[in-house]
């Protein structure tokens, strides 16, 4: 009798020991499964496609602006792709500009004149907190039958600044068509001050309407100041003729 309570109370453990195992196993998996969800939150959102001045030119680029910033190892030839009217995807690179939550592609060699083309951005693209595409982004184009070969050129420039309070509202340059993005830096477009010091300014492009938006720094000096915008070129590559100059000057009494 001693013998087989002993053994039913080694069963009993047993039993107890497999039922806290398979527990366990439960619990990991899903803890597993929880760790490797979907990133829940907001998903990005497309807010326009890069300006074609006189029609789709077949040497362009393609640029679609977001309206945050993308994880960049989603920006692919597989997640932004072109097809023409039989399907066949066109050759061409891929790119994403960090600075301007913009991602382009480059036909390579140029798209075929006169042809209809569909543009897709696929659901594989996502922000950096894994947040996806909620559903493809489509349009479609049809090519000019001649590639782009005029030069891009300043429009206009302006903007209101205030020096008496110290409030500042972005100096805007308009371009007469889309601008290559790799040629819209520091270096390209800049601020000088008075005393010939090149500002440091916080930049952005709107790839519907071209323009270039300059912030710059809320304390200003009385003086003249210089906009320089130069070696901008089209989203074809053709670069400026020449550089674009605007000038204006700041002032304030004291005791405003």
């Amino acid at each position: 009798m001693q013998h087989a309570r002993a053994c039913a109370i080694a069963l009993s453990t047993l039993a107890l020991t497999l039922a806290v195992s398979g527990c366990s196993s439960r619990n990991s998996f899903s803890r597993a499964s929880t760790s490797a969800s979907d990133a829940t939150g907001t998903p990005p959102e497309v807010t326009g496609i890069g300006q074609q001045a006189n029609g789709v030119a077949v040497n362009r680029w393609q640029y679609v602006q977001f309206n945050e910033a993308l994880d960049a190892a989603t920006v692919n030839n597989k997640s932004f792709v072109i097809k023409d009217s039989n399907g066949i995807a066109a050759n061409g690179n891929v790119r994403y500009f960090p600075e301007f939550n913009i991602i382009g592609f480059q036909p390579s060699p140029a798209l075929q004149e006169s042809t209809s083309y569909a543009a897709s951005v696929t659901t594989g693209i996502a922000n950096p907190q894994g947040v996806h595409l909620a559903s493809p982004y489509e349009y479609t184009f049809t090519t000019r039958s001649y590639p782009d070969t005029s030069r891009i050129y300043v429009k206009s420039a302006g903007g209101q600044v205030s020096t008496c309070n110290n409030a500042v509202s972005p100096i805007e340059v308009h371009f007469n068509e889309g601008a290559d993005i790799t040629t819209l830096n520091s270096g390209s477009i800049f601020l000088t001050s008075p005393d010939g010091k090149v500002f440091t300014t916080k930049m952005q492009y709107d790839v519907v309407k071209a323009t270039v938006s300059l912030t710059p720094p809320l304390l200003w000096s009385n003086g003249s100041y210089k906009l320089t915008v130069q070696n901008v070129a089209d989203a074809a590559g053709e670069a400026m003729k020449s550089p674009y100059y605007f000038t204006f000057s700041e002032g304030c009494s004291t005791g405003t």
